[in-house]
């Protein structure tokens, strides 16, 4: 009978000591799961700010779509000409930071992307475009 008493003994302090043991366990798991809702918040916010980065990086350029691509082309003449074609006071080469193809897709016409060194510049574009329009249709 002794035996049976030590054997219930240990299993208790087994029993106790597993207690303990998820007890511990639970603690940290709320303490993980705390951190894992801080890092989720922290995720959405640095993506937010990215997004909000791309779109304000976005505001300087100028897409235009529709002129089909040729060899050896500089698109800086093509944005020249094409502005020429629309009445549309060309801005110095200095106010034009960039000009490229953004390729989407393969089977479609790449669109010329024109990035302006300010927001001003592209703006009195568009202004000038919009007066043009303004002035043909009415």
């Amino acid at each position: 009978m002794e035996g049976l008493s030590t054997k219930y003994d240990e299993l208790l302090a087994k029993i106790g000591s597993q207690e303990t043991e998820i007890a511990k366990l639970n603690l940290k798991t709320e303490e993980l799961l705390k951190q894992l809702t801080q890092k989720d918040a922290e995720i959405a916010f640095i993506r937010d700010s990215i997004q909000s980065a791309e779109q304000y990086s976005r505001g300087k350029n100028l897409e235009i779509h529709g002129i089909a691509e040729s060899p050896k082309e500089d698109l800086f003449q093509v944005f020249l000409y094409l502005s020429g074609k629309l009445e549309i006071e060309a801005p110095e080469r200095l106010s034009v930071e960039a000009v490229h193809r953004f390729t989407l897709r393969q089977d479609k016409v790449a669109p010329i992307v024109v990035r302006f060194t300010n927001q001003a510049t592209k703006d009195l574009l568009i202004t000038q475009k919009e007066a043009l329009r303004a002035k043909k249709y009415s």
